[in-house]
């Protein structure tokens, strides 16, 4: 009895010894441990993400529209483009903005001491703006294209901002300011971190340079990183780009709006409000 059992330990440490290499052979690289995840439930860490090589970002970033479709994009009432993917996939697209009556923002942006930023929406297709300013605040973060990087603009006049309502008489205009989730880089410090870390990540920059953005069809014949540079504000931890009197957010947590809004066939001055 005591050899045969002695026996049998010894048979199973010899079992698990040959098992070891077997286990071994299917260990998964962090490439290929993002891509299944994206696979399995369209996410992405963005903190894995930021530690892949250079090779291994830039086949990520090439990938990147294998799993979400266009088709699907716009059926959401989202931008087709790899910049709404990325952010789709890193789960900021779907963080909430704070939504506060009246007097409550006024006295939370007064204790913030900081002002209010506007929003202004346009009709588009056969979206209406009523229907965009709900997804702003409950839905999934359209990310618009820009100059300053994709995202959701904010100016610091509201005359300024009916501009991009196009002056449509159902343009309808969100005030809002960033409160203390906001993470804000200035674009010039932006380009000058993007300028150092493109020398060590070529390919990774050439990837983010060529991807589909709100600007810029992945067929195109040039590159940009005006788009796109909002994934590098992203995968620096920034929430916001500032470019002069405008704002790009990133992620509508950063933002505290105003319950109520206007609209521009009933709107009676250009002031702020």
């Amino acid at each position: 009895m005591g050899r045969g059992r002695l026996g049998s330990q010894q048979d199973v440490q010899r079992t698990l010894a040959a098992r070891q290499p077997a286990a071994a052979a299917v260990s998964v690289s962090p490439a290929d441990a993002i891509r299944e995840s994206l696979r399995n439930d369209g996410t992405m860490d963005l903190a894995a993400f930021n530690k892949l090589s250079d090779d291994d970002m830039a086949d990520i970033l090439t990938e990147i529209d294998q799993y979400e479709s266009d088709d699907d994009l716009k059926w959401r009432q989202l931008q087709p483009t790899d910049t709404q993917r990325f952010f789709n996939q890193i789960g900021w697209a779907d963080e909430k903005p704070t939504i506060l009556d009246d007097k409550a923002y006024e006295a939370a942006r007064k204790a913030a001491g900081v002002k209010s930023l506007y929003h202004t929406d346009a009709p588009y297709g056969r979206l209406s703006t009523q229907r965009m300013l709900d997804q702003f605040r409950k839905g999934t973060q359209y990310l618009s294209g820009g100059l300053h990087g994709d995202g959701t603009y904010l100016a610091k006049s509201s005359s300024d901002s009916w501009s991009y309502g196009k002056f449509k008489p159902t343009a309808r205009q969100q005030k809002m300011f960033l409160n203390h989730n906001a993470k804000v880089i200035d674009e010039w410090e932006l380009h000058q971190k993007f300028n150092t870390w493109a020398q060590a990540h070529p390919k990774a920059y050439a990837a983010l340079r060529h991807m589909r953005q709100g600007y810029q069809d992945k067929t195109a014949g040039w590159s940009s990183i005006d788009g796109s540079k909002s994934v590098f504000a992203a995968m620096l931890g920034y929430n916001v780009i500032k470019a002069g009197s405008y704002y790009t957010v990133l992620n509508r947590k950063a933002v505290t709006v105003a319950k109520s809004h206007k609209i521009y066939s009933k709107r009676t001055d250009w002031n702020n409000w």
